[in-house]
Order: structure tokens, then sequence, then C-alpha cells
């Protein structure tokens, strides 16, 4: 949403062709989102694209940056879409050293400067932020750690960048001393640790920085920091989750009920309150979320979480899903800009971070413990079933061939007559027990 204009905004939609495959495309709204209107052609049609995310200027509304895989080569590549036409026409920057093992996420851009953005990248050993400072042409490595960058916020003057590093969802060669709150100034991308503890998200408005945290270790899971990251105070708990009174027939009744009941111990809140499915004596347009038609959440444990008016609640889109005009699409932070924010959009964590309750004590600053809910799908899901599946045919079918080879082996044994001999007396046979075979 343009927060000159907070009725403007866009959308990227994806539309599956009949040859199977995908077309991408950018749409505009100037009524918060009663009608949407195509913006520029469909994205080239010769790239093989995945987007991950996409973000206007603030500075410049024609400038436009969409951050995707593309798949139409050997190997999979990470680049940038841009346009300085509002959509009219765009050209492909390579992202270097990103591909499916290096997944590129459109994080920010300056408020005063469309030509300076940040880029995050997912790998499996380590994520690094990346800036350019000539609009996508070359980059330079700012910062990177083997943890999850789960956290990124500009500051409302573009001054200062904070980076959030938490876990990932099975914590393995980790570097616990990157866990924490990561500070510096745009100017010289010095950054400096500010605060110790594993982070799930970050943004950034003029009341001060807001923090994605665990409630195990901190005692909160949502908290407000007025010193630039260094203390927190708790804005939101767990177990202030209440579950949905939903009339049972409802699609939210279905969805939530079950996971309801294995969720609500977890994050340590009544079980007893209502949960979707239980009936609800309430008037029928305050349930109007939970008719049949509406959409089903993603987690029930965002369910009635109430967060004050500067911060609420941020999620992060798939992919190629609905993004605001300022914000970005694709990515997974669980904090947003404030509308009194003047401040650069929050920007995406990578795909396979997770804003879920990590249980780890005092002490342990996040190391070596287990998440209580899983990431999202990401690409390498994609990857793993498919090599799975040929390792287990590949093993199959050297058994099959090593059974059948012995089986040979064993007729030509049984037919030589010193084998047979040997085995008939219990003697050794020097050929047989040379090889091994008798």
């Amino acid at each position: 949403v343009d927060p000159g204009q907070r009725a403007h905004g866009l959308a990227l939609a994806t539309r599956q062709q009949p040859d199977r495959s995908f077309r991408h495309r950018l749409w505009q709204s100037r009524d918060n989102g009663a009608l949407w209107h195509e913006l520029g052609p469909a994205l080239p049609a010769e790239l093989d694209l995945l987007p991950t995310a996409f973000d206007a200027a603030p500075s410049d509304r024609r400038r436009i940056y969409i951050s995707a895989l593309d798949r139409s080569g050997s190997k999979f590549q990470g680049v940038l879409l841009r346009s300085d036409d509002r959509a009219a026409a765009w050209s492909v920057l390579t992202v270097p050293d990103t591909g499916l093992f290096g997944i590129p996420f459109l994080s920010a851009i300056a408020p005063a400067d469309p030509n300076t953005l940040y880029v995050r990248v997912h790998g499996p050993g380590q994520d690094r932020l990346l800036v350019s400072s000539n609009g996508g042409h070359d980059w330079q490595r700012a910062l990177e750690g083997r943890a999850v960058m789960a956290g990124f916020a500009l500051s409302p003057d573009g001054s200062e960048l904070a980076i959030g590093f938490g876990l990932p969802a099975r914590p393995r060669n980790i570097d616990c001393d990157r866990l924490g709150i990561w500070k510096a100034s745009t100017r010289d991308l010095v950054f400096r640790k500010v605060f110790d503890g594993v982070v799930q998200c970050l943004t950034w408005t003029r009341r001060g920085l807001y923090a994605c945290l665990s409630e195990r270790a901190h005692g909160f899971e949502l908290g407000l920091s007025e010193d630039g990251g260094q203390r927190f105070k708790p804005l939101m708990k767990l177990r202030s989750v209440k579950g949905l009174a939903c009339p049972s027939p409802s699609t939210l009744a279905s969805a939530c009920a079950e996971p309801w009941q294995w969720l609500c111990p977890t994050i340590g809140t009544s079980c007893a309150d209502p949960d979707a499915g239980t009936p609800a004596t309430v008037p029928i347009d305050v349930l109007a979320g939970c008719r049949s038609d509406a959409a089903v959440p993603q987690a029930p444990a965002d369910a009635g979480v109430a967060v004050p008016p500067d911060a609420a609640t941020h999620t992060d889109a798939a992919p190629a899903v609905a993004s605001p005009d300022t914000g970005t699409a694709g990515a997974r932070d669980a904090a947003a800009r404030a509308p009194d924010s003047t401040a650069a959009p929050d920007s995406a964590a990578a795909p396979d971070s997770a804003a879920a309750m990590l249980p780890h004590g005092p002490g342990t600053n996040g190391c070596g413990c287990s998440l209580a809910g899983s990431r999202p799908a990401t690409a390498f899901r994609y990857l793993c079933l498919p090599l799975a599946a040929l390792i287990v045919l590949g093993w199959l079918r050297t058994r099959t061939r090593s059974q059948v080879q012995l089986a040979r082996d064993r007729r030509g044994l049984e037919e030589d007559p010193d084998c047979r001999r040997g085995a008939q007396h219990n003697a050794s046979c020097a050929k047989c027990r040379g090889e091994g075979r008798w």
C-alpha cells in the first residue's frame, strides 16, 4: 500500500497456462482493493520464473523490482527484474551466487534512493545480505552468517539497518554468536550486535523497533524497543492467544478444531476457551470471518492475537500472491510497518524460516533446540522428494541385479566338480573360499 495514498496498492498474480507454464502479471488497485486493473504486460514469457518478492521504490513509484528464480536455463539462477516505467517494460539482471541453493528475496528499497536496494539470500549453509547502490547492476556482500536471517528492517529515515538472526526448523551447524539483532549505518554497513537471542521478525516504525522473540527465553513473543534494539518491553505473549468461536459447519471450524487441541497446551493458553468449532451465541455479523466461504487461515495460532495499532500483524505471503505497493511479497516476517510509519517497508524473511515458538531455556542462546512448528515448503522440498525417489529406485535396481548375479554364480559353482566335492567332504575348497561364495 502506498504510504502517501493508502487506497492504492499493487499485487503480483500468477496464472497457469494450457501448456502448464506460468505467466506472472502485476495488478493495481486505486480503491482499497475493490477493483483491480492490469499494470503493464505480463512478465517476460521467455523466462520460467518463480517470483519470491517485489517492491516499488518509495521515492519513485515508477521504479519496480521483482526478485525471482529463473528456471529457463540449464540450472536455477537468481534474477532481479527491474522496471523504470511502472511495469511497461522490464530488464533482467543476474544476482550473483544465487540459485536453487541460494534463493534471493528482495527485502527493501531505500526510502530516498530508488537505486539502493537490499536482497537477502537464503541458502542451506548460511544466509547473506546483498546491497546494490546502482539499481541491481552491482552487488556488495554486507553480512552473512550460519543462521536464518529471519528479520530485516530499515529505520524510518533509511539511515540505519537492523538484521535479526534466528533458528531454522532443524538447527544444525548454527553459529550461536550470530543469533540476535545486528545494526549498522547504511553509509558504511559496519554491523555490531545490540541484542542476543533468537529473532524471528523485525520491523521499524517511528515508535521504535518491533521484534518477534522467544517467550521461553525472554518471557514474551512480540516486543518493542525504543532504544534501537537493546531492550524490549513485552507487547504480546502466547497465552493471550484465544481460540475463535465459530459455528461448527464453517470451513474455519473444520480446519482448526483439531489443531487447536494440541496447539493450546503448546503455547500455554487455556484449551477451555472457545475453539474453532465451538457453537457461539454472538450475532452473525461478528462471525463473518467464520462463514464457510471465508478463507482458511494459515495458522490457528494467529487467531485472536491483539497487537497495538502501531504494529499491525504482517504476514509473508507466498510467492506471487498479493503484496503491498511498498512492501514485499513472498517473505515471512510476523510484524508489519505501522500505519503511522514513513519507514521503508519491512522485508521478507527467507521462505523456510519459521516465526514459531522456539522452546529453549535461558542461557542457551537458542542453539540446539527444536521448533514447535515447522518451516513452510521451499524449493528444496521439490528437490528432496524426487531425489529420495531416485535413490530408492537405484538401490532396488542394484539389489535386484546383485541377487540375479548371485544366483548365476551359485549355479556355476554347483556345476564345478572341485567345489561340489569340497562341500560334500566339508573340506576347504580354496576356489570357493577365496571367492567367498560357498
